[in-house]
């Protein structure tokens, strides 16, 4: 069955169409959109980012969906010749970046979520990523320690 929406008001035309038309779970389709696709097409760094504003978390349709996605871009980002930061869940307090925001568990100041973003520091592991790609990578752990 469908989860339903708290507010739904945010969809649009279109997110309104698919819930009324489209199969939902218990027919086996999961429909979710990603927030923010990253892409540093000069030094070609690539990250994905789900936005969750006052402290959503992410429902299990979404996890399973962006776990399949996560691994199917790495499995092909260093054969298009991409570095691929991974995938990164950013938990708001309220509707904008402020005090209190994380980065994958990690707390956040908006200086640190500017330089992830803009790929010059990476402030935390990915929710999943191999060893050999953290290595000299992360600023810290999800239990918010320096590395």
């Amino acid at each position: 069955m469908t989860r339903q929406a708290k507010d739904k008001e945010r969809f649009s035309p279109f997110s309104r169409w698919v819930r009324k038309y489209c199969r939902d779970s218990s027919g086996g389709l999961c429909v979710t959109n990603l927030d923010f696709v990253f892409e540093d097409f000069h030094r070609r760094r690539l990250m994905l980012v789900e936005e969750k504003q006052h402290r959503g978390k992410l429902h299990a349709g979404q996890r399973r969906t962006f776990k399949e996605l996560d691994a199917m871009v790495r499995d092909r980002a260093a054969l298009r010749g991409y570095e691929y930061w991974g995938f990164y869940l950013l938990v708001l307090p309220g509707v904008r970046p402020e005090a209190g925001m994380t980065l994958n568990g990690v707390p956040a100041t908006s200086q640190q979520l500017v330089d992830h973003l803009n790929f010059d520091v990476c402030h935390c592991r990915p929710l999943i990523a191999s060893d050999e790609w953290l290595r000299g990578r992360v600023l810290h752990e999800p239990n918010g320690n320096p590395t």
